[in-house]
């Protein structure tokens, strides 16, 4: 199957994020003097900041208020993504190969525009992309296929034209039962790497085993 354009998950997929962000939760509350479950980060990973400070208060029993939280987690996050964090192994590679073909490519991402976009120019692969999108700005989370139909309809594309590039089952099998070709990116923290096999079209091992414009399915 040709493709022509690529929807790009960033965190985990062309960032190499998940492991701090497997933490946050976690090393927030032990700095609270609160042992953390080890499977927090797998019961918040579809929430947003803010629902996850909720999460934390209601669970935890935190005294901060959820705007307190929200405030200290983004503090942190924002210093990660403005001088920490890197690029995901075959990335940088992967995008300049798929420039060369001629693939028109954007990034549909659950972390804020404010936190992408400069990790993304940091790393040097900005440029690549024709645009970006959040879940803020597509109302929904990752559960919703409405970020990846947004990204389609700004290519003027219809969602069997696009391939939907990402790390996490869930967000794999939304984009799939939406009507796009997907493949999944294996992530060395990933707890679903099966799952993801079995809803995506192709797996591969790093954005390196990429064949630009075509999908082996």
């Amino acid at each position: 199957m040709d493709y022509r354009y690529a929807i790009f998950d960033m965190d985990g997929t062309l960032l190499d994020s998940i492991p701090w962000w497997n933490r946050l939760a976690l090393d927030y509350l032990a700095e609270k003097g609160v042992k953390g479950p080890e499977d927090l980060n797998r019961r918040i990973m579809t929430l947003s900041v803010t629902q996850a400070s909720e999460y934390l208060i209601e669970h935890f029993g935190l005294s901060e208020s959820p705007e307190e939280i929200t405030r200290e987690m983004n503090a942190r996050v924002e210093a990660r993504y403005q001088n920490e964090i890197g690029l995901c192994p075959g990335a940088a590679e992967a995008l300049e190969r798929m420039k060369e073909q001629g693939i028109l490519m954007c990034v549909a991402t659950a972390t804020s525009l404010k936190l992408a976009r400069p990790a993304l120019e940091r790393n040097g692969i900005l440029h690549y992309f024709d645009f970006l999108l959040d879940c803020h700005i597509a109302g929904a989370e990752k559960t919703s296929p409405n970020i990846y139909l947004m990204a389609a309809e700004r290519f003027r594309a219809r969602p069997g034209d696009c391939v939907v590039i990402e790390d996490s089952a869930y967000a794999i099998r939304t984009a799939r039962e939406a009507g796009f070709w997907t493949i999944g990116v294996y992530e060395p923290e990933m707890q679903d790497a099966d799952l993801a096999r079995s809803f995506c079209h192709q797996f591969v091992n790093n954005l390196g085993e990429i064949r630009p414009g075509y999908l082996e399915t």
